[in-house]
């Protein structure tokens, strides 16, 4: 396996880009990491011993290359990168999920996996087509989040169900009837569509329809402020 190559859907690895998402990466998953990478600026830095602390600690390879970091980074402030393996982490059936049906900003993905793992939902369910949530992208977008997260994609919202045990499903739509408010369930999936399109005409039909109401001001709110309008309406916390 070459490392230090740049990412790709297919690839065997991705990265962890920014010290900070670093960092996260070593303290909750450093059997995943293969190496880590380091701007010669940053061994001017009073992190830089923890980080080669850490890296000893783990048995993890390290290396100062500008040249890697400036292929792998297009930010001008990265000074630390971490390659890692991919990792499965099936979501546990017995807990509350966020359900993405075809969401298809890398972006917003990791946003959205950060707010969830916020408001203590820690599994993520992703229906195809789907982005590729081991883009670096994603990874940097969700702050670390990503490392404390579940997930799975499935081919289709019913094979979904069909794995799952039984649940409360929620499902949230600008045509439902029902207006969010503060509920209680005791587990749960939430169910939203995608950026541009919302979910199918199929999904009229599935579980309690849910909307956020909002001024007549605006057409409807960006998904990741949507969901986490609904995790908090949804959250113990």
């Amino acid at each position: 396996m070459e490392l230090g190559r740049i990412y790709r859907k297919t690839s065997e690895t991705s990265y962890a880009l920014g010290a900070s998402l670093t960092y996260e990466l070593l303290i909750t998953k450093p059997e995943i990491v293969l190496k880590v990478y380091f701007h010669g600026d940053f061994k001017k830095s009073d992190q830089f011993e923890q980080f080669r602390q850490l890296c000893h600690e783990h048995d993890i390879n390290y290396e100062n290359s500008d040249k890697v970091i400036n292929r792998l980074s297009k930010k001008e402030n990265c000074y630390v990168i971490a390659e890692f393996i991919k990792f499965i982490d099936d979501i546990n059936t017995d807990t509350n999920h966020l359900v993405l049906v075809n969401p298809g900003n890398m972006g917003n993905l990791g946003t959205i996996i950060r707010t969830a793992v916020g408001f203590n939902v820690y599994d993520i369910v992703m229906i195809r087509p789907a982005v590729d949530i081991f883009d670096p992208k994603t990874i940097r977008a969700s702050m670390g989040a990503i490392f404390h997260c579940r997930f799975t994609y499935f081919s289709s919202f019913e094979e979904y169900i069909d794995y799952c045990s039984k649940r409360e499903i929620f499902v949230f739509r600008l045509n439902a009837a029902k207006t969010l408010s503060k509920i209680q369930s005791f587990k749960y999936s939430l169910v939203f569509g995608n950026e541009s399109t919302g979910l199918p005409q199929s999904f009229d039909d599935i579980g309690v329809g849910l909307r956020i109401a909002h001024s007549c001001n605006i057409d409807s709110l960006s998904l990741p402020i949507a969901v986490g309008i609904a995790l908090f309406a949804f959250s113990e916390l």
